[in-house]
């Protein structure tokens, strides 16, 4: 790497941090939306609230990258392969569920709720990947999407025990213990 190509790294960095702050704050706030909307008990409202809870992070994240957003066809159909990954989320929470008897503690509706912010989330990571790299809506590769799961669902961050953590607290939280 020469001087000139590492200042130009040194200089564009606060810029790059920024952009990913915002994005990290579109995805917090946007997992949180699709996390009530999930609640919801009436069938294909919640999955009405997330799929548009998504589709706003998306144009979102895109308007921070500066990615045109003016054929939205591709981002509808992410949306559908955000239903794949749920399906995969989906059988990795029941598995646990199952296997703690936590669905009879925290009940259903936690459970989608859970999914949903780890849908959202991922969605998020991914599309901010995507645009970080130069991407744009028209190119994104579903089988990046779907590595992009599997290697989150494979770390610590998506363990059994990090999961388990994280819906406790919610539980705690949600009852003031």
């Amino acid at each position: 790497m020469t001087e000139q190509n590492l200042n130009i790294d040194l200089e564009s960095l606060p810029d790059l941090l920024e952009m990913n702050n915002q994005a990290i704050e579109i995805i917090t706030k946007s997992t949180a939306k699709a996390s009530a909307a999930a609640a919801i008990p009436l069938p294909l409202v919640d999955i009405g609230g997330i799929t548009y809870v998504q589709i706003r992070m998306v144009k979102k994240l895109a308007a921070i990258y500066g990615v045109d957003t003016e054929s939205t066809e591709k981002l509808l159909l992410s949306t559908v392969v955000s239903s794949i990954c749920a399906a995969l989320i989906s059988e990795a929470i029941t598995s646990l569920t199952a296997s703690t008897k936590l669905e009879k503690v925290i009940g259903e509706s936690l459970i989608k709720a859970s999914i949903a912010g780890i849908i959202t989330t991922i969605t998020g990571e991914v599309y901010t990947e995507h645009f970080a790299k130069g991407g744009n809506l028209q190119d994104i590769n579903l089988d990046t999407y779907i590595d992009y799961a599997k290697n989150q669902l494979s770390s610590e961050r998506f363990s059994t025990e990090a999961l388990s953590a994280k819906m406790i607290d919610t539980v705690m939280n949600k009852f003031s213990l």
